[in-house]
């Protein structure tokens, strides 16, 4: 769960959560119990490199365990995973039971933060920032490195992320680990089926809005409904059908919901019985606009467009993966249907460079046990 401050049940989320942990903590104490080589994973939502560590870790002999404090994702995540037990694993930031696991664990894996993370550290519990997008941005929040520089791994995407944290943001702790996603390895051996007829899927996984209203008018965005209507038109008689990713942090219009669920070419991602990685993998053609989505979907060897609506975040200054001479944006969806019915899929050289570019020092195949690796060195070997 994102904290957010304008929601009072965060406010009450936090303060239950905070009471249980005071109330695990003092039994932690008490009872004497020694630590377990296990690792507690905890971001936002289970997605991306996360689940990818959670369902693989049976492969590794690695125990994980995953944390939430939003209510609503636990009960979803515990019916998800109820047939191959991992269920057992989800736990519950509200149960001091649940915050007996975290206390009496040895590593901490996160995704975007940690609370609590210097007490945790004077626990010795160990922590890694796994991340969750290559840096499209420089940092925004001051804070932002300076809370990095309490992890004992902040693991990098590649060479080109680690020169980039050293050469552009100056970053100087030596915790930086050059890695890899383990959502990236996942992705290259997932095989899904396609549903929809075998129709040609075009994927649109656009940035975030942050709520910027001329970002939101274009009509290069969903939030203009000029563009799903413009889409349907386009769509009609096309062995083609579009998925609509919107951000996690976005939430579609009520008008555009009520069009797409009468339409038969036009689909919800958040209706679809996939996740994120098996999305990608089933998308023929991805199309976005400043997300950095596309740098994960670059191994597929698949079309990628991109567009070029408002600038949502114009005060922010990009890194080379958004701001890229390789990357010809288009302004218009009649440019954008143009390159679809013409077939002008980008070059193979595009693909190659921005590849080389972005995943300079990494072997795709070897990131998830290099990924475990790294977290059982943070582990005392158990005699």
């Amino acid at each position: 769960m994102k904290f957010n401050p304008y929601r009072i049940s965060h406010y009450f989320a936090l303060g239950f959560s905070f009471f249980s942990f005071v109330c695990a903590f003092l039994y932690f104490l008490i009872s004497r119990k020694t630590k377990s080589n296990q690792a507690i994973l905890y971001g936002h939502k289970l997605i991306g490199n996360l689940e990818t560590l959670f369902i693989n870790q049976h492969f590794f002999h690695t125990e994980c365990y995953y944390l939430t404090i939003n209510l609503s994702h636990y009960l979803f995540l515990k019916k998800m995973y109820k047939n191959n037990q991992l269920n057992k694993k989800i736990l519950f930031a509200i149960f001091p039971h649940h915050l007996l696991v975290l206390l009496r664990s040895r590593v901490v894996a996160v995704s975007h933060g940690i609370f609590y993370h210097k007490f945790l550290k004077k626990l010795k519990i160990k922590s890694i920032y796994v991340g969750h997008a290559l840096d499209g941005v420089y940092p925004v929040n001051p804070k932002y490195l300076e809370n990095l520089e309490l992890y004992d791994q902040v693991w990098m995407f590649s060479k080109y992320e680690y020169r980039l944290y050293k050469d552009n943001f100056r970053y100087k702790k030596n915790n930086l680990t050059i890695n890899g996603y383990p959502k990236v390895h996942q992705l290259l051996k997932t095989n899904v089926a396609n549903i929809f007829d075998n129709k040609k899927v075009l994927l649109f996984a656009p940035t975030a809005s942050r709520e910027n209203k001329v970002y939101e008018k274009s009509e290069l965005t969903f939030y203009n409904f000029n563009f799903i209507e413009q889409f349907e038109n386009y769509l009609e008689n096309k062995n083609l059908i579009l998925i609509l990713q919107p951000h996690i942090n976005d939430k579609v219009p009520s008008k555009v919901i009520k069009f797409i669920k009468k339409s038969q070419k036009i689909f919800l991602f958040s209706e679809l019985k996939f996740n994120r990685t098996e999305l990608l993998s089933l998308a023929d053609v991805l199309i976005t606009d400043y997300s950095t989505i596309y740098v994960e979907y670059l191994p597929l060897q698949k079309p990628i467009y991109f567009l070029k609506p408002p600038d949502p975040n114009p005060n922010w200054k990009y890194t080379g993966v958004i701001e890229n001479k390789l990357i010809c944006r288009l302004d218009s969806l009649e440019s954008l249907f143009n390159k679809l019915d013409k077939k002008q899929e980008s070059s193979e050289l595009l693909y190659s460079n921005l590849k080389n570019l972005f995943y300079e020092g990494i072997n795709i195949d070897e990131i998830l046990e290099r990924s475990f690796i790294n977290i059982n060195k943070l582990m005392p070997i158990v005699k």
